[in-house]
């Protein structure tokens, strides 16, 4: 090195100077200058000798730059401190050079790089500090060379690795500090052998093994050990004690377990101690009390047991006591009063008793104390509040008694946190003193029982931020006054008043709360009044509950200024108005709950705008609007209930949906197909509406489906046997309906109650559903087992003789092949082919006229040999060393291979220089010529049946052959074609051939790139196609890619390139924006599209970011992961040059309206995705977890191909590092959703991942959530049994787990958290009984098992839960007696027992349940009368008995004691009486319901005075006398149901003065008189029910302004006495009728509808009746009639052939049995006897002169009996008109008579019968489906039938009544034309006759009536 001076120094410093780049104070700028001798630069010291620099100390300057490289020029430099500054950049190597340093401290700065090997060879080095910078790598090795090191501090740094062993030969070292590393392995044992070293702390990191047992064997001196937060484990060394000097000992938060030895209670000097979050056991031993010295201990969340030893407390130095988290007991001794120093003490979590002493007073000093969650009692110590120093006191959840003192202000004036919720007896005032705790931010006192005014005092704690007072008893004035006083808390953001007594006013200051608040709770406080406009104001409001108050007046439209509200209850309320569209102006709100209000209108349309919403909830309003349709558009809503209102319409496709409640409105469609689609439903209530039809198949693919109720409907047909797979279903109601059928008795059936089924027309099926049994006969079951084999061999022999048939069709045409072929090739192959033969069949390998194709090792020519025979030479390119291998295994594998879709090897021709192969010639070419051409085209049987041959030759090369052979370049190329399109596998120059052992041989494919079976699985596995789709899809784009890709990756981009590419970095061109930069796209001047991503170098951290993704994507390749074209970096710009994707990222079509992904995109793209992480984990030789999964880095190419970007924060995995702990820095809130933390301890108290759809089971480690108090995971699917090791979590207070899928044993464990308040575990699939350990449980408050499986009795021990607040069991199979204990559950405000098998009486104790305010009993099997008690329980507002056998009168004095009551249900019981006169004293009744009893006597007009009631139910009893005309005062009346009563007289004209009736249920009375015309008030009516009475005439019939279409039917001309018949504004079509009451209507009815005609006085136009007209339509229908003979019976004739082939066989067979039949005579007595009767359960129809019967003869034949109707005077011509006609013709497609009865009073036709009933059946039905070959069969069969009645017999004969009613269809689906009662024969001159049909009107083919008549 060349000689250096103190101006080489000088120099060395200014370049040092120009690197900094930043000198915010200037000292360099003033101080650094050439005129200033260098050694009085500030900082710089020179040695007295040689006037060198020998220190330089810049420390704590806040400069920034970078150490350059003439640093190393400072040879004389002993002492360098540059801590706390902003450095960035390696360490130059030049530093070297200083081989005088001693003291070198480079902290707090932002080096990056590794950690430089040189530092070790620094000899004279004693002190090295390089903490907190960002220096990567692992630890050198190279330090241990610096032999006289006395202190290494590396910590806050990105190290990783192990550390080195050889450190421990640093034998000086006093100080060695690695902590807050990503260091991994061992501790090396030799670090505890250095006998100098005071301090070791390797905290912060992942380090992990056991601790040497002789760990202070060789440490002396050593006086502080900090390993904690780190994966160690084992016990704990009993050695530990050995080190005597030990000050501070950390093992905190690592994996030790055992027990704590009593030897550590010999380390006499140490100070602080800290074992918490580790796993220790036992007791805390005696011996802790000997370190006297110690200020810290901390214990807490470990698994220790027993009581604190007293010894402890005398440890009067001690200042920290952490205990909390674990299973200590006992009491707190009075020697907690010693402990005079101590600050903070955590004693929380534990299961300490008894009283807190008043000793703790003597803790002068105490800042924090922490209590919570024990079990103390007893009084609680005044004194507590004189410890003038607390900051922080939490008592919460003990079972202590106490009051808060009057002068709380003065004796706590410091404190901050005050949390005294839930405990047992709080009592007395909130003194108004408070106010003068001017530091308090959080004040928690809920859950108590407080009680006076909340004083307005509160308002002057300023500081305040939460303020929690809820379930309490404070109370205020009427204005409310305190809540003004709380707006001047400016930084208030929680504030909870729910479950008070209030009693008062919102005040319109609640507008001038914080603007910071962002919670406000005021449900159940009886507020009135309006909603202040003011609220508007509360622009950060996210959660608003004012629900269960006494609100009135409308929603205030300032509601729409809450822009950031997600939650707002507003429900059970007396709110008016109508629902505005301000709602849709909150964009984030997830929550609307506006039920039990009294809301009127329209649901607003903008409401399916919102896409937050996730609930609504608007049941029990006055709405009265169809849903709007844009409801459809909120994709995640979870939950509807519209239960209760007047709604019309349909919900759209809500497939997130798992909740929906739509009961008792007025949907009257049925339901539609559809609703299959909403899989995810969990609950769904259709009840009271109006819904026909019937239930369709697709509810079985609900497979979620728990509640489904539809009962209180129209709904018809059967109950479809497909709904057995819905085994999680456990009540299905469906009961007031019309069905009938068999009753499913599989899957949940098995456990449903018989109630679910009554009030049905003919339902059947096993004795305990209580219905009649189904015919089901031994001989009925054979016979039916007979014919389901008949039909199942009809199925076979129809399914394979066609196959068989075109199986052995394509083998004769092939075959008449294959012997040509065979011959000529048999001659070719018996003779050798000569080089000079191949030239002369070639044309000397001609390339201009005979090549076909070249491939990777050679060509292929076209040759004709001279006998004729076409072949291919495929020549070998032997200038490719593979071409050699390729020749010699195509030999080899073709040699021995023979079969049809393998090409053909005819010879071979080989010499030193030449190498060929003749093949078979394919004229047809390859099947890529096909796929990807426009010139060429294959149908789908050729694409087929290509498939199946390839997919053949492969079944032959993997199974069929000795050796299996894999083909390795299967693609369309290698495809080939014969003549006949017959499919032939070629080229296997790369195949493998296996032998016996490698059949599951990996292989690497050396073929065309991706091409390996696109498309072939499809013929073996349906869901292989999509994989080979894909697989195929990203060959084509991948091998494109590649190309274009390789071009841009060969040549560099420069910084200037760059700015060019990207218009300077042009925000037009920016992309998006992330944590470390932005992305812009660019265009390369080659025109390449490339996206730029530019860190941010003002982030420390993109530093590492880009470093990272340069490693991580520098190494690593796959098609789905971002590729790098370059990179450019330099000191100021860092930037990667990326392939562009041009459709952006994931998150714009999951969560924009603009973009749509369908399943087969998503599909693809998950693949996507899941194949680029199972590369990071497994694929590549570093693992790497990419810790920033989320839809914004997903990116999507041009062919929607997913690539995975951002690995910014990626992490590379060593081979030990499979289980390392990451922490994340990726995007909050993508890492744990719903997980809350304990601000103190930072532990997971709360997880809430409710209503997510997430599926899974909950693991056994879950045990280890010792903090946790409250558990939701509701309203998901998660599975299996609940794991023993939940029995840890002591802390739980709510637990739901309800509307989830778990199973097992219902567990008794629950019984053990003594800390339970809220249990849910309904609607999953819990067994077993209710373990009586839950009743152990003294907090509990709510259970709620319902709708599981559970079994037994209603445990007695309940009566012991004192606490208990709410009960629900309903829905599960409980049997025995309700027990009377329950009597003792005095608190109880809820019990529900319905839907179970309980027995017995009510027990009359109830009654004392003084507190009940719903009780519900229904659906059970109870008997006695209704005990009198139960009507005295004066908060009750819901009484539910319906659906059991109670008997017994009502009381008289019902409703005496019931002011509140709401709902009584008592219907379908056995009840009888008088109606109590008493009812009419519950004035709030809202829901009465007594019908299906035996009551009796008049209805009283006392009814009348329930004016709230909204439904009356009392049909099918035994009222007599007449309606009281007070009736009309129920104006809120919806539902009114007297039908089936013994009711006379007329309906009271007060009635149709009830404006909001919908429903009017008066039928089967005795009720007379005219309708009067003020029926037409009534236009919300949707149902009316007036049949069965002795009305005498509809006087006026108002139906206007409705969406009614269709004609008006002839028939109305019928009634007499209407006087006014409006259709007006509907869309009716048609003749407007003119005879009867029609003559004297006014035109003004039917005026705004679409297209009606008739008279010229009605002011419409005439009908269209001319000849014009008729010729016209005549000539069209010709028209279109001849083009569709031509397009249908020409493809269809061989398809009709064999269907009167198929027919032909069985005709004989049926033609037999029924010739049998008619050889004997059947009487009438016979016929009675086969029809049960003429019984109506065998009624198959009605029609226009008679009915159809079904029957059976005694033979066993069924028959349909025709009974014609007498009392008509055309049934009797019809009736003779049928026996001509059907007496002379036979043809298979009319209906066959077998006989005929008939006498003066009884004429019937007995007929064939057909079981498949009608043909309008499965046109109009949605649970029946006619393919299209069964629609054309049946369009040709009575095309046959009316060609035969029209030319096939002697006298023609005109149908005249064609309608799919009349086409009957057999077993076989056969089609035959009945019902030939108007029929008409011609004579042979009546051919052209007119004939005037009389058949059903509109139904003789329109206009074709005057083709054939």
């Amino acid at each position: 090195m060349a000689q250096t001076n103190i101006n080489t120094d000088q120099l060395a410093l200014l370049s040092f100077k120009s690197q900094i780049s930043s000198d915010p104070f200037h000292f360099l700028n003033e101080s650094w200058s050439p005129a200033i001798s260098v050694c009085r630069w500030v900082g710089v010291i020179c040695g007295s000798r040689h006037q060198r620099v020998k220190s330089l100390k810049l420390s704590n300057l806040a400069l920034t730059g970078r150490i350059p490289r003439d640093f190393g020029n400072l040879t004389f430099l002993v002492s360098l401190d540059l801590g706390s500054n902003h450095f960035y950049g390696n360490l130059p190597q030049e530093m070297a050079h200083l081989r005088q340093l001693k003291f070198l401290d480079l902290s707090l700065n932002s080096f990056r790089g590794e950690i430089p090997s040189w530092i070790g060879f620094l000899h004279q080095l004693q002190v090295v500090n390089l903490r907190s910078n960002s220096f990567t790598g692992s630890t050198p090795p190279s330090l241990s060379n610096a032999s006289r090191l006395e202190t290494l501090q590396i910590s806050d740094n990105l190290l990783q690795g192990n550390i080195p062993e050889e450190i421990g030969n640093l034998h000086n070292l006093n100080w060695f500090s690695i902590e807050n590393n990503q260091l991994t392995g061992s501790i090396p044992v030799t670090i505890f052998n250095i006998s100098t070293i005071e301090v070791i702390s390797f905290s912060y990191n992942s380090l992990s093994g056991d601790l040497p047992n002789g760990l202070c064997s060789d440490l002396p001196i050593l006086k502080e050990l900090d390993l904690s937060i780190n994966k160690l484990h084992g016990h704990l060394p009993k050695s530990l004690s050995n080190c005597s000097q030990l000050q501070l000992l950390s093992l905190s938060k690592n994996d030790f377990d055992g027990p704590i030895h009593s030897e550590i209670g010999r380390l006499s000097n140490l100070q602080k101690l800290y074992l918490g979050s580790n796993h220790f056991t036992g007791i805390i031993p005696q011996e802790i009390g000997n370190l006297v010295n110690l200020v810290d201990l901390s214990m807490e969340n470990n698994q220790i047991t027993g009581s604190i030893p007293i010894s402890i407390f005398n440890i009067s130095s001690l200042q920290l006591l952490l205990l909390w988290g674990n299973n200590l007991s006992g009491f707190l001794p009075r020697e907690i009063g010693n402990l005079t120093k101590m600050q903070f003490l955590y004693l929380n979590q534990n299961r300490f008793t008894g009283e807190i002493p008043k000793d703790i007073r003597n803790l002068v000093e105490l800042e924090e104390l922490i209590l919570e969650f024990n079990s103390f009692s007893g009084s609680l110590p005044m004194e507590m509040f004189n410890i003038s120093a607390l900051r922080i006191m939490s008592l919460s959840f003990n079972n202590i008694s106490a009051t808060l003192p009057p002068n709380i202000g003065s004796t706590l004036p410091n404190i901050e946190e005050l949390y005294m919720g839930r405990l047992t007896n709080l009592v007395g005032t909130i003194p108004h003193s408070i106010s003068n705790c001017s530091k308090l931010t959080k004040l928690d006192l809920s859950g108590n029982k407080l009680s006076g005014l909340i004083p307005n005092s509160l308002g002057y704690l300023t500081h305040l931020h939460i303020l929690n007072m809820e379930r309490n008893n404070l109370t205020s004035d009427s204005s409310l006054s305190f809540l003004t006083s709380l707006t001047n808390c400016r930084r208030l953001t929680v504030l909870s008043l729910s479950l008070n007594p209030l009693n008062g006013m919102l005040p319109v200051s609640v507008g001038n709360f914080s603007k910071s608040l962002v919670k406000f709770y005021a449900s159940a406080c009886k507020i009135n009044g309006q909603i202040p406009n003011e609220v508007g104001n509360l622009s950060s409001l996210l959660d608003l509950d004012l629900s269960n108050n006494n609100l009135i007046g409308s929603i205030p439209t300032s509601t729409r200024n809450l822009r950031n509200l997600q939650r707002l209850y507003l429900n059970n309320n007396k709110l008016t108005g109508v629902i505005g569209d301000h709602i849709c102006k909150l964009q984030h709100l997830g929550v609307i709950s506006f039920g039990q209000n009294q809301l009127s209108g329209f649901l607003p349309n903008c409401l399916g705008n919102g896409t937050s919403l996730r609930e609504i909830h608007i049941s029990f309003n006055k709405l009265s609007s169809k849903i709007p349709t844009s409801l459809g558009n909120l994709k995640d809503l979870m939950k509807l209930d519209l239960s209760s209102n007047n709604m019309v319409g349909s919900i759209g496709n809500l497939k997130a949906a798992n909740q929906i409640d739509l009961s008792m409105n007025q949907f009257s469609n049925g339901i539609p197909r559809e609703i299959g689609g909403l899989q995810n439903l969990v609950h769904l209530s259709l009840r009271h509406n109006k819904l026909q039809g019937s239930i369709p198949d697709s509810v079985s693919n609900m497979v979620g489906l728990e509640f489904l109720d539809i009962s209180h409907n129209n709904i018809s047909g059967t109950i479809p046997m497909s709904m057995e797979k819905l085994q999680y279903l456990k009540y299905f109601n469906v009961s007031d309906n019309k069905l009938y059928g068999e009753i499913p008795s599989g899957g949940p059936f098995k456990n449903l109650s018989s109630l679910f089924f009554i009030n049905n027309e003919g339902l059947c099926g096993l004795s305990r559903f209580s219905v009649p049994p189904c015919p089901t006969s031994s001989k009925h079951r054979s016979n039916r087992r007979n014919k389901l084999l008949l039909f199942l061999l009809l199925g076979i022999a129809l399914v394979f003789v066609p196959i068989a048939f075109v199986v052995l069709w394509i083998r004769f045409r092939r075959g008449k092949r294959s012997p040509q072929r065979a011959d000529s090739l048999s001659i070719v192959t018996t003779e050798r082919i000569s080089y000079y033969e191949l030239l002369q069949a070639t044309d000397s390998l001609s390339e201009s006229t005979n090549l076909i194709g070249s491939g990777s090792f050679g060509s292929v020519y076209k040759g004709v040999l001279r006998s004729g025979t076409a072949i291919a030479v495929k020549v070998f390119n032997l200038q490719l060393e593979a071409a050699f291998k390729s020749f010699d295994t195509e030999c080899e594998v073709l040699r021995s291979l023979r079969h049809r879709n393998l090409v053909k090897v005819i010879t071979s021709c080989s010499n030193l220089d030449f190498k060929a192969l003749v093949l078979e010639y394919m004229p047809n070419g390859s099947l890529d010529k096909y796929l990807y051409s426009h010139n060429y085209f294959l149908d789908i049987r050729q694409r087929l049946s290509i498939m199946i041959d390839v997919a053949c030759a492969l079944e032959y090369l993997h199974d069929g052959c000795s050796s299996p052979v894999i083909h390795c370049d299967l693609k369309p190329g290698n495809v080939l074609l014969d003549e006949d399109m017959v499919a032939h596998l070629s080229d296997f120059g790369i195949s493998k051939l296996l032998g016996e052992d490698e059949s599951d041989l990996y292989t690497k494919t050396l073929a065309t790139f991706g091409y390996i079976a696109p498309g072939i699985a499809l013929a073996f596995v349906p869901i292989t196609l999509v994989f080979v789709w894909i697989r195929y899809r990203r060959g084509k784009v991948y091998s494109q890619r590649a190309d274009s890709l390789s071009i841009v990756t060969t040549e560099r981009i420069s910084y200037y390139e760059m700015l060019q590419a990207t218009d300077s970095l042009s925000e037009s061109n920016l992309i998006g924006s992330g944590s470390f930069g932005s992305v812009y796209k660019g265009v390369l001047r080659s025109g390449t599209a490339i996206a730029v991503k530019v860190f941010n170098l003002q982030l420390e951290a993109a530093f590492k970011s880009f470093d990272t993704e340069c490693e991580v994507l520098r190494s690593f390749r796959h098609r789905n992961l971002v590729k790098v074209i370059t990179s450019c970096s330099n000191l100021d710009f860092k930037a990667l040059v990326l392939e562009y994707m041009p459709n952006g990222s994931l998150d714009k079509y999951l969560y924009s309206h603009k973009y749509f992904l369908d399943i087969r995109q998503r599909l693809s793209i998950m693949i996507d995705v899941a194949c680029a992480l199972e590369y990071f984990h497994h694929g590549c030789s570093s693992p790497v977890i990419h810790c920033d999964i989320k839809p914004t880095n997903v990116l999507l190419d041009e062919d929607m191909v997913a690539h995975l970007s951002d690995f910014g924060i990626s992490k590379l995995l060593g081979e030990d590092e499979s289980n390392l702990y990451t922490k994340t820095l990726a995007t909050f809130g993508y890492i744990a959703p719903g997980v809350t933390c304990d601000y103190r301890h930072q532990r997971v108290q709360y997880l809430n991942l409710f209503n997510m759809t997430l599926t899974g089971k909950i693991p056994p480690d879950f045990g280890n959530l010792t903090f946790l108090i409250s558990l939701k995971l509701g309203w998901n699917n998660f599975h299996g049994n609940l794991p023993q090791e939940m029995v840890r979590l002591r802390q739980l207070k709510f637990v739901d787990l309800s509307l989830n899928k778990f199973s097992g044993e219902v567990p008794s464990w629950f019984g053990f958290l003594d800390q339970l308040q809220v249990l849910n575990l309904r609607n999953n699939s819990f067994t077993g009984s209710i373990p009586s350990s839950y009743f152990n449980i003294s907090k509990l408050e709510t259970l709620d098992l319902t709708f599981n499986s559970l079994e037994g009795q209603i445990p007695k021990e309940i009566a012991s839960v004192e606490n208990l607040r709410y009960l629900n069991l309903s829905g599960n199979n409980l049997i025995g007696t309700i027990p009377p204990a329950l009597s003792n559950a005095s608190r109880l405000e809820t019990l529900e027992i319905s839907a179970n098998l309980l027995v017995g009486n009510i027990p009359e104790e109830i009654g004392n349940l003084h507190n009940l305010n719903v009780l519900s009993i229904e659906l059970n099997q109870l008997t006695g009368s209704i005990p009198f008690t139960i009507f005295n329980i004066s908060r009750i507002e819901v009484i539910a008995f319906s659906y059991n056998s109670l008997s017994g009168d009502l009381p008289n004095g019902l409703c005496s004691d019931l002011p509140i009551l709401k709902e009584l249900y008592l219907s379908i019981n056995k009840l009888h009486g008088h109606l109590p006169k008493s009812l009419s004293n519950c004035s709030q009744l809202q829901i009465l319901s007594l019908s299906q009893n035996n009551f009796d006597g008049p209805i009283h007009n006392e009814i009348g005075r329930l004016s709230n009631l909204q439904i009356l139910e009392i049909g099918y009893n035994h009222f007599t006398g007449i309606i009281p005309q007070e009736i009309g005062n129920l104006v809120n009346l919806v539902k009114l149901d007297m039908g089936g009563n013994q009711i006379t007289g007329s309906i009271p004209i007060s009635i149709f003065n009830i404006s909001l009736l919908q429903s009017l249920l008066l039928w089967g009375n005795n009720l007379s008189g005219f309708l009067p015309r003020e029926i037409g008030n009534l236009t919300k009516m949707q149902f009316l029910y007036l049949n069965k009475n002795r009305f005498t005439g509809l006087e006026s019939l108002d139906i206007s302004h409705n969406n009614i279409s269709g004609t008006i039917p002839m028939s109305l001309e019928k009634l007499q006495y209407l006087e006014c018949f409006n259709v007006s504004f509907n869309k009716l079509h048609g003749e407007i009728p003119s005879g009867g009451p029609f003559k004297g209507l006014s035109s003004q009815y039917f005026i705004n509808n679409e297209a009606l005609c008739g008279l010229s006085r009605f002011n419409v136009p005439p009908c269209p009746t001319s000849s014009t007209h008729r010729s016209n339509r005549k000539k069209l229908l010709v028209l279109f009639l001849l083009l569709g003979i031509a397009l249908v019976f020409v493809p269809i004739a061989f398809l009709f052939l064999w269907i009167r082939y198929r027919r032909g066989k069985r005709s004989p067979q049926q033609a037999d049995s029924l010739f049998m039949a008619t050889t004997e005579r059947i009487s009438y007595y016979e016929l009675l006897q086969a029809t049960d009767s003429l019984s109506d359960s065998n009624l198959i129809g009605s029609g226009s002169f008679g009915s159809v019967y079904k029957g059976v003869l005694r033979s066993g034949t069924a028959i349909a009996v025709k009974v014609f109707n007498l009392q008509l005077e055309a049934a009797f011509k019809s009736f003779d008109t049928e026996c001509e006609v059907l007496r002379s013709l036979r043809h298979r497609n009319l209906v066959k008579v077998i006989t005929s009865c008939s006498n003066l009073d009884f004429k019937a036709l007995v007929l064939e019968y057909m079981p498949n009933g009608s043909l309008d059946k499965y046109l109009y039905s949605h649970n029946y489906f006619l393919d299209i070959r069964q629609r054309l069969s049946i369009m040709i069969d009575v095309a046959c039938a009316l060609e035969y009645l029209h030319h096939g017999c002697s006298s023609p004969v005109i149908h005249c009544d064609l309608k799919p009613s009349n086409v009957l269809l057999d077993v076989d689906m056969v089609a035959h034309l009945s019902d030939f009662g108007i029929s008409k024969l011609l004579g042979e001159g009546e051919n052209d006759l007119y004939t005037k049909t009389l058949a059903t009107f509109g139904y003789i083919a329109p206009g074709t009536s005057l083709c054939f008549c």
